[in-house]
């Protein structure tokens, strides 16, 4: 596995998320926790985050780390929700009810 630090790049091989709870488990992921296929760990200086592929992404300064946050916000649908909001709908609107 291996390590990279330009995260368009990391996404594009099949870390990028398929649908709303693996968008959802990337950001989690950026709050240094496990979740789903994603896996963060650091701190507010340098995060390294794990994907499905087993490889990582390092985000190795407080400046890469807000960048790579703005870019997962477009894996939302809807920008105005905050993602615990975002995602509670998503999976109210994934149920048969």
């Amino acid at each position: 596995m291996s390590s990279m630090t330009n995260f368009e790049e990391w996404l594009a091989p099949g870390n990028e998320p398929d649908d709303y709870e693996d968008a959802y488990a990337l950001n989690e992921a950026t709050n240094l926790q496990s979740y789903g296929a994603y896996e963060g760990t650091g701190d507010d200086k340098r995060m390294f985050i794990k994907g499905p592929t087993g490889d990582t992404l390092a985000l190795v300064s407080s400046k890469a780390i807000d960048a790579f946050r703005r870019h997962i916000e477009t894996f939302k649908d809807d920008p105005e929700m905050d993602w615990e909001s975002w995602y509670g709908f998503k999976c109210a609107m994934a149920k048969d009810d």
